[in-house]
């Protein structure tokens, strides 16, 4: 028989249960004596018996309500989470009475985001540059193989390729233009060069004028950058030349630092790169999925969103994908080539630079109150139909598969141009995903254009970025 005056059985129905829940009286119950254990398993079984009823009963009733609910949980959970630049979008086509506060304040989230979009992509664009061409005050601050240009550009330049020193011929020599406006000799066995070992026919250094130049004192010199592009070296950067790259006996230690790097990996630095490349990959996927959320959002806004705002959302959902991801994944092969490739150094500085992706999920959290973030989560959550989530789908497959491509194959070339292939990869990723199941040659030929045009501004604006951190 049950006890009657026992509190663990008073108000069955949990109308004056205390914050901690039921099963929290039961075990308190238990444990100062006044409930026994056969006791308990009763009272438990009756309580869940009066919550299926109570449930039924709020559903609406019957087995089509509580079916009702569960599809409703598990549409909930195929939602995608949110974050600061979908509260924009949210607050910007906002029009319920309770968001009107939030509203007001729509354009200062999108100046925060466009700010925070903004910086995001020049410190990627600033890492990727300083990795390979380091500001630097003296030689010391530089690698292996480089000296700092002090008084000429004062960033680290390379020994055998930044000199001061003319190109010289012998042979029957053709010219062919270089990527920065210079010129080198074209690949051929009747012509030989000196001074540059960038040069396609580099037989070494003319070592009678380099013991000319580095003669003291030291003087102005006009020579050229690794691109083979002239230019006058004051007597500052000659002087750190001579005493950097100029050894005792008078040779010139020109070091490739992206083959020694590359040359140093072994079997498990290679898998650890590997491993690397996927977690970059998924990392900007998931990017690249808030991306295509946002823009989900703003196409279900229709009217509440006026073209002057669809214009600037889409600007910068633009920056986010075709300038700051590009060269996001632009800098995880140059790290590797410049600063190492051992799996402790790739581990650690792809965590690094990952952490970039993490702003936009920080800013959510900290800047905007309980309250809002409570209010987004609500309302500002993207539903997906059958075609968005395939799309999405599309997304995550292809450009998993080619930015893992990209960054292996920069790595392993050994080229520094090769950093471009994320670029490349985010141009076919974008390509793809103009081919949807059932569209028309019309509307697939329109959406191809649309994202040659992105990817093109896109890159252009990292050119931009990328002049502005030479500066």
């Amino acid at each position: 028989m049950m006890a009657t005056e026992n509190p663990a059985f008073a108000d069955a129905d949990g109308a004056d249960a205390p914050a901690s829940g039921p099963a929290a009286d039961i075990e308190a119950a238990l444990r100062d004596g006044t409930l026994t254990g056969d006791e308990a398993i009763v009272l438990m079984e009756k309580r869940m018996y009066e919550m299926e009823a109570r449930l039924r009963a709020e559903l609406g009733g019957g087995d089509t309500g509580l079916a009702a609910a569960v599809r409703g949980v598990v549409a909930r959970l195929t939602e995608t989470p949110t974050n600061f630049h979908q509260a924009t979008v949210h607050f910007l086509a906002a029009d319920a009475p309770e968001d009107a506060a939030m509203a007001r304040r729509a354009p200062l989230l999108y100046a925060g985001s466009l700010a925070m979009v903004g910086l995001q992509s020049a410190t990627a664009v600033g890492v990727l540059i300083g990795t390979f061409l380091p500001s630097c005050a003296t030689s010391d601050q530089c690698g292996a193989g480089t000296y700092c240009e002090v008084g000429a550009r004062d960033r680290c330049g390379f020994c055998g390729g930044d000199v001061p020193l003319p190109l010289e011929t012998e042979g029957a020599c053709t010219y062919e233009l270089t990527a920065g406006g210079g010129e080198f000799t074209a690949a051929d066995a009747a012509c030989t060069t000196r001074n540059n070992a960038n040069d396609a026919n580099h037989a070494g250094y003319n070592l009678t004028l380099v013991e000319e130049v580095c003669t003291l004192p030291y003087a102005e010199r006009v020579g050229m950058r690794g691109n083979a592009v002239e230019q006058t070296y004051p007597d500052t950067a000659v002087a750190s030349w001579c005493e950097t790259c100029v050894r005792n006996d008078g040779t010139v230690h020109a070091v490739d630092v992206v083959a020694g790097n590359l040359a140093a990996m072994g079997p498990f630095d290679h898998v650890a790169l590997a491993f690397a490349a996927f977690i970059v990959a998924f990392t900007v996927v998931g990017e690249l999925k808030d991306i295509e959320l946002c823009s989900m959002a703003i196409a279900h806004a229709g009217e509440r969103l006026s073209k002057g705002w669809r214009r600037a959302l889409g600007f910068l959902l633009g920056m986010r994908r075709w300038v700051f991801l590009p060269a996001l994944v632009a800098n995880v092969p140059i790290l590797v080539q410049f600063k190492g490739g051992d799996a402790l150094s790739i581990c650690l500085n792809t965590v690094a630079i990952l952490f970039l992706c993490d702003i936009d999920n920080i800013t959510f959290d900290l800047a905007l109150g309980e309250r809002v973030r409570a209010r987004v989560e609500d309302a500002g959550h993207v539903e997906l139909d059958d075609a968005e989530a395939s799309a999405l789908a599309r997304t995550k497959a292809v450009h998993v598969a080619l930015l893992v491509l990209a960054v292996l194959g920069a790595v392993w070339s050994g080229s520094l141009a090769a950093f471009l292939l994320s670029f490349l990869a985010f141009l076919l990723g974008g390509v793809a995903e103009a081919f949807v199941p059932g569209a028309s040659g019309a509307q697939t030929a329109k959406r191809v254009g649309e994202a040659l045009g992105a990817w093109l501004l896109g890159f252009v604006g990292f050119l931009f970025l990328a002049v502005l951190s030479l500066a």
